[in-house]
């Protein structure tokens, strides 16, 4: 006899004969007698695996997060705008500087790039996607 109880939700054990009911389910257990079995499907291409495959849904984005993902990009190109403008407006002013006779730091083109990614990481806040 058998118990599938995992998968019917029958709490009576079933008599199962190699001729007329020969299969049994994922979470079946014997509860009386003896036998031999193939295996025939495991995994997703199991009776258990396909329930499941349909009870999986991937969930939709809700127009909410529509929304937010276009604000994000928007922000992102934003800060990337700003970034290379002030990049390029810190550069302009270096090399003018440079010019008069003030000298040429290039250590001062470096810190004007780390203030540009910096611009760029607060741009976009951590909470959004």
């Amino acid at each position: 006899k058998a118990n599938g109880a995992a998968m019917t939700g029958e709490p009576l054990d079933i008599t199962k004969d190699h001729s007329k009911d020969p299969f049994l389910l994922s979470g079946t257990s014997i509860s009386e007698g003896s036998g031999r079995m193939i295996v025939v499907a495991v995994g997703s291409a199991s009776q258990w695996g396909v329930i499941l495959k349909t009870l999986i849904v991937e969930p939709s984005s809700t127009p909410l997060q529509d929304r937010l993902d276009v604000l994000v990009v928007t922000v992102g190109n934003f800060g990337v705008g700003a970034a290379v403008l002030t990049f390029m407006a810190s550069l302009i002013r270096w090399i003018v500087h440079g010019a008069r006779g003030g000298g040429w730091d290039a250590l001062q083109v470096l810190e004007y790039l780390i203030n540009s990614v910096t611009i760029v990481v607060v741009a976009i806040p951590e909470g959004l996607p």
